[in-house]
């Protein structure tokens, strides 16, 4: 009958006493029938009745014992809790089973090893689930997540429910034991069931019959043993009665400690039956059917009890000391719950039961135990054993004395309160120490000098957390109960009751009690106290604890002489501290003297001064000053010496009060700062511009420097460069001679060609800049047109000094930080810290509110823009002045006469994408024009401007009001110049020769396409990937009709400054034309154009690129679609009858609404006319002009809508 025999199909089933003696008969004349088995066991009592068992089977038919719903469940808790299944094990043979020892550990641990599919899977479970409880105590698992208890909880409850209804067994009664025994209790009927089942399996297994005669071995003995008191134990003797078991009580071996837990469970079962014994009189409603015995009885049971206890539990029952025990604390709970059953027994007697009773005053006494002891528990018993039931002590006790307040006891109410709230000494303010505890102070275990980590930590709680996982109490790295009891040595019989951990101050408070001190008479606190420091000292001189911050110095221990403050307020320790003297009775005070406080506080470290304050001669002094060397020593003396009493002559006795005093210069330079914000913000201030400019600027500047010299470049790098054509030129000699295609080209784009055709361009550009720069160099074009190759590439090839900005990534931005980073990022800028922005706003609101104006530390992007450029200027000009020598000629200049004189010493800006579209504010171009203009102006560089804008005069014109731009505009290329570059670009590749090409219609695709660049150079793309030059003109114009009507004619959107509408006007009449152009004034005459804002709206589809507006003499004269494919682009738009009717119909909505707002108006103004009382004959013309107007209007509008009808039947087919 074990662990390893739950598999079996079948259980043993005790047979009814009542027909053993039939069965002992008939055995003899039957014989027994084949695979029948029965098994007769007779005990050696005093004629004791046969216990005859038979075999049942076990589990319903056609369910394996590993196919039940209890074993699912194991699995998932299983899983749950891997890969600590083995750790909870030996929580629970550490924890529970020694005060509760259900199993025989070497036993239990070889089957879960070697045959854990043997064990029951509830039990497996609720073992799991108990064992949880102590998760925390185990030095391996502390610091990781434990998965949720209470589903784990959950999941037992359900497998031990199947199996009992399934295959209940001994195992089942195992796991109902266990199930009751843990904790949280939360379902009382539940447990109440479940030990009625534990209880009816135990009498059905033959559990409560004595198996001390049986023919089994001696571990089957001793297993049902403890299986029977162990479900007794719990507390359900309301359906155990005395006369039906007789199985003898458990006993220790005399060579255990008779304080162990094998001993205290056996006193826990002794302690039962008086229990039961006492339960007989509360619940017995039938005095006639039951007699129990008398309650006079009952209290000689229980001393009877305590009379018989081990030498080593007395102290436990009689004294409440060494509770520390496993499973002590649990007995003399259990023990205080029974002195206060007898109790109300007794009161329950009396007809009218008093508060002025001697049985009251017993019961009230027995409550307050209860009280005193749940008080005095510290931090050690409660993660032990404890049996859940006994959680109902702690309630009787509380109702009682609330019944007791409510007859006048103001203590039972005050005791009552502390039951349900009890302060702990943080609350309180002091530790309470008993007549035999000690209390010690441990110094230099926690770091007082990284105190300022422990606010983002979470406080004093996450770092005590965050030691406990570390769990190293050797360098004080660890819970502060562990790092305590390291400290104190073994052969010291002394028990620690309370740990009050200081963080704050670096140490600890140690309560304790020793039984050293016990037996000997409490003569004097600091006497006893005294060989308890002397030992612990001792050893830790030899087993020093080095704290991992500061393993220089070890720990300390001292004696606490006086009542220590325990307090949590923001208390700096400090070295020097103010002990303040207080009378102990009335007002007088006794003498202290300066030798008095060096002979106390001398011993805890060495002493730099003593200052006596005595305010007036005449009187005794009130207080004093003590400065220490260091701070640690203060903390140890303010520790110790808090609320000592010093005694004095003729009862005039004092107490000193330590508390940390400030240094005085310290705190009154600290005190000026925070009491004059008005002074110290603005110095602050600017004490950071000055260390900006000082450290900073520099810095920035020699990056901007490197940026435009294009020493950290790795394209302009010289060095990088040369090892670069040596590798173009390896590979193309490579792939020449094996016949592969050339790459790494001079030219991969092919635009040899094109610049060919701009030579001009290009060497009118490199004249400008080699001349004084009075103004800007505007060169400007469509998009795709070269603008930046031909500048960069070809008209600064070989300038040493040149500085590009790209406004398009600053403008697309978002946010005044990242536009001031990407701004800094095209210069150099470095180091910058645009976070500071969204800082200083806050600093600034905060100062507005505290000095009632801004700091000044944030600045608006305009400011922040004009410091990056205004380094960026100062680097320009260094970089420009660089060659200058004190040998040259015109050594003599100025700088900025040598600027003036030198054109071509200064650095080269182009300014690409300036006026980019898409910018939601023009301040970056407003400002990068004012920057450019001063560089202009002060002969620091020169000035180009890339842009696809064609009103970039505006705002560069407002920027230098008074100079003439120099401009190049540049077009598409012609047609033979397109050619040869796309013939450029399609050498040396795998696409058809010349001929071919020139056979499949190249000539007339590259007519139909323009010179646009983009669109040639895409064109090439498509022929190289094997396309047709027809079919990659098609993919062109159809990817661009697509463009234009999701961007011009399907998005009626309010936000854009035409309408579909004129779009679609401009494109049906340039697709008419034979030329392909339309006179500006024709189109602003034009029904849709002529309000006052056409003009605008004509620049705004410029802009866009729809159409190109063309200028003779600074005037609009023509106006030409955007790119030269839309000329095929239009005529595919007319071609499609559905999106004409579409647009047509919109146009004719659009005049027609245009016609009858002029009658409307017309109306209007006849209305008003005729409403006058007469009509002079000189308002007949008037009348006249506007009847003619309505008259005109109204036949457009007739006009229109037949149109619009012919449109609409069109439509329709």
């Amino acid at each position: 009958m074990g662990l390893d025999a739950e598999t079996s199909p079948d259980n043993p089933h005790i047979v009814s006493p009542a027909i053993a003696d039939d069965n002992t008969v008939l055995e003899t004349y039957l014989s027994p029938l084949p695979g029948c088995r029965r098994r007769m066991i007779r005990p050696t009592a005093n004629g004791a009745r046969p216990v005859l068992f038979n075999t049942v089977q076990r589990r319903p038919l056609g369910v394996s014992y590993n196919q039940s719903l209890a074993a699912s469940k194991c699995q998932i808790i299983e899983k749950l809790i891997e890969p600590h299944e083995h750790d909870l094990i030996d929580l629970f043979f550490t924890h529970f089973n020694p005060c509760f020892p259900l199993f025989e550990e070497s036993s239990f641990r070889k089957i879960y090893t070697h045959s854990r599919h043997k064990i029951s899977p509830a039990l497996l479970s609720n073992l799991y689930a108990n064992a949880l409880i102590y998760w925390e105590c185990s030095p391996r698992l502390q610091g990781t997540r434990p998965p949720d208890g209470r589903f784990i909880w959950v999941l037992a409850c359900e497998a031990l429910h199947s199996e009992i209804f399934l295959a209940p067994g001994t195992s089942t009664v195992l796991g109902i034991i266990l199930n009751v025994c843990g904790r949280p209790s939360t379902s009382v009927f539940g447990n109440g069931g479940l030990m009625g089942m534990a209880v009816s399996l135990s009498h059905a297994l033959g559990l409560n019959r004595d198996p001390s005669g049986w023919d089994i071995s001696p571990a089957e003995k001793a297993f049902r043993v403890r299986i029977w008191w162990c479900s007794l134990a719990y507390g359900t003797p309301l359906q155990i009665h005395r006369s039906q078991y007789d199985v003898p009580l458990p006993s220790y071996l005399p060579e255990q400690n008779p304080s162990s837990a094998s001993s205290i469970f056996t006193s826990l079962v002794s302690l039962t039956e008086v229990l039961g014994t006492s339960l007989e009189h509360v619940y017995s409603v039938n005095p006639v059917s039951s007699s129990p015995p008398p309650p006079q009885s009952l209290i000689s049971l229980l001393k009877d009890w305590e009379t018989a206890l081990p030498p080593g539990l007395q102290p436990i029952i009689l004294e409440n000391t060494k509770l520390h025990n496993p499973g002590a604390a649990n007995l003399r709970l259990a023990h205080l719950a029974l002195k206060l059953l007898h109790c109300r027994i007794q009161l329950n007697l009396h007809t009218t039961p008093s508060s002025q009773t001697e049985q009251y005053a017993e019961a009230h006494s027995a409550a307050e135990s209860i009280v005193r002891f749940v008080q005095r528990l510290h931090e050690t018993p409660f993660p032990g054993f404890w049996i859940p039931m006994n959680a109902y002590a702690l309630t009787s006790a509380t109702t009682f004395l609330l019944r007791s307040a409510l007859h006048g006891s103001a203590v039972s109410l005050q005791l009552a309160r502390q039951m349900v709230s009890t302060p702990t000494c943080l609350e309180t303010g002091h530790i309470t120490v008993g007549p035999t505890d000690g209390l010690i102070f441990i110094s230099n275990i926690f770091p007082t000098k990284l105190q300022w980590l422990l606010t983002p930590l979470g406080g004093s709680a996450a770092y005590a957390s965050i030691l406990k996982s570390l769990n190293r109490p050797r360098i004080a790295a660890s819970d502060p109960a562990r790092i305590v009891e390291r400290a104190f040595p073994a052969s010291q019989d002394v028990e620690i009751k309370e740990v009050v951990p200081r963080f704050l101050e670096g140490g600890a408070f140690v309560r304790f009690s020793s039984s050293r001190q016990d037996s000997q008479e409490p003569t004097n606190e600091e006497v006893r106290e005294k060989p308890i420091e002397e030992a612990v000292q001792a050893h830790l001189e030899q087993h020093p604890i080095r704290p991992w911050f500061n393993p220089f110095r070890t720990a300390t221990v001292h004696t606490v002489r006086g009542h220590p403050w325990i307090e949590d307020l923001y208390r700096i320790p400090s070295q020097r501290l103010r002990v303040d003297f207080l009378p102990v009775q009335g007002d007088t005070l006794g003498t202290v003297t300066v030798e008095t406080l060096y002979s106390l506080f001398r011993r805890y470290g060495k002493l730099r001064n003593i200052e006596v304050v005595q305010p007036d001669p005449k009187s005794a002094p009130r207080c004093a000053h003590v400065e220490f060397s260091r701070a640690q020593p203060a903390v140890v003396a303010k520790s110790c010496l808090h609320g000592f009493t010093l005694p004095g002559s003729n009862g005039n006795s004092t107490t000193l009060k330590i508390s940390y005093a400030r240094k005085i210069k310290l705190a009154a330079i600290r005190d000026w700062v925070f009491s004059h914000p008005r002074i110290v913000i603005p110095l602050l201030a600017a004490l950071v511009a000055a260390i900006t400019v000082t450290v900073f600027d520099p810095i920035r500047r020699f990056f901007i420097e490197m940026k435009i010299k294009a020493t950290l470049q790795a394209e302009e790098n010289t060095i990088v460069r040369w090892v670069s054509r040596q590798f173009d030129e390896a590979n193309r000699r490579y792939n020449v001679f094996f016949g592969g295609r050339r790459e790494g080209r001079p030219d991969p784009r092919g635009l040899a060609a094109i610049w060919a055709d701009r030579e001009g361009d290009i060497g009118q550009l490199r004249a400008w800049l080699s001349d004084t720069p009075e103004t800007f160099i505007v060169v400007h074009g469509p998009r795709g047109s070269g603008k930046r190759e031909m500048v960069l590439d070809r008209a600064l090839q070989g300038r040493r000094y040149k500085l590009t900005i790209d406004c398009k990534p600053i403008q697309e931005a978002r946010g005044d930080a990242a536009k001031i980073a990407r701004a800094a990022a095209q210069v150099g800028y470095w180091p910058v810290f645009s976070w500071m922005n969204s800082l200083s706003s806050l600093v600034d609101l905060a100062s507005q509110g505290v000095i009632g104006a801004k700091a000044g530390f944030s600045e608006t992007l305009d400011a922040q823009l004009s410091n990056v450029w205004a380094s960026t200027a100062t680097a320009l000009r260094a970089v420009a002045l660089e060659g200058r020598r004190k040998t040259d000629r015109d050594a003599h200049l100025s700088d900025d006469e040598y600027l003036e004189a030198h054109a071509e010493a200064r650095p080269v800006v182009v300014i690409d994408n300036f006026l980019h579209p898409g910018s939601e504010t023009g301040v970056v171009d407003e400002k990068i024009a004012e920057w450019t203009a001063g560089l202009v102006t002060a002969n620091i560089a020169h000035v180009i401007f890339l842009t696809a804008d064609v009103s970039f005069a505006k705002p560069l014109g407002r920027a230098l009001p008074n100079a003439v731009f120099k401009t190049i505009a540049l077009g598409d290329c012609s047609l033979d110049v397109g050619r040869r570059f796309v013939l450029s670009h399609l050498a040396d590749t795998d696409a058809p020769g010349e001929g071919e090409l020139e056979g499949s219609g190249l000539g007339s695709c590259i007519e139909e396409l323009g010179g646009r660049v983009t669109d040639l150079e895409f064109m090439a793309h498509r022929i190289e990937a094997g396309e047709s030059p027809r079919a990659a003109v098609n993919r062109i114009i159809t990817q661009s009709a697509s463009e234009i009507q999701k961007l011009f004619l399907l998005n009626d959107s309010n936000s854009r400054p035409w309408t579909p509408a004129q779009a679609w006007y401009l494109i049906r009449a340039l697709s008419q034309s034979k030329t392909h152009t339309l006179r500006y004034t024709q189109v602003l005459l034009s029904d849709l154009f002529s309000s006052a804002n056409g003009e605008a709206t004509l620049r705004a589809l410029e802009q866009a690129e729809l159409i190109t507006i063309t200028t003779k003499n600074g005037c609009p004269e023509t106006i030409r679609p955007g790119r030269p494919v839309y000329r095929a682009v239009f005529r595919q738009l007319m071609a499609n009858e559905s999106l004409r009717g579409r647009m047509e119909l919109s146009i004719l909505g659009v005049l027609t609404a245009r016609e009858n707002a002029r009658i409307a108006e017309c109306e209007e103004e006849l209305g008003v006319l005729g409403a006058l009382p007469k009509q002079p004959w000189e308002l007949g013309g008037r009348v006249k002009w506007l009847l003619g107007r309505v008259y005109e209007a109204q036949r457009k509008i007739e006009g229109f809508e037949r149109e619009g009808g012919v449109l609409k039947k069109l439509l329709g087919v």
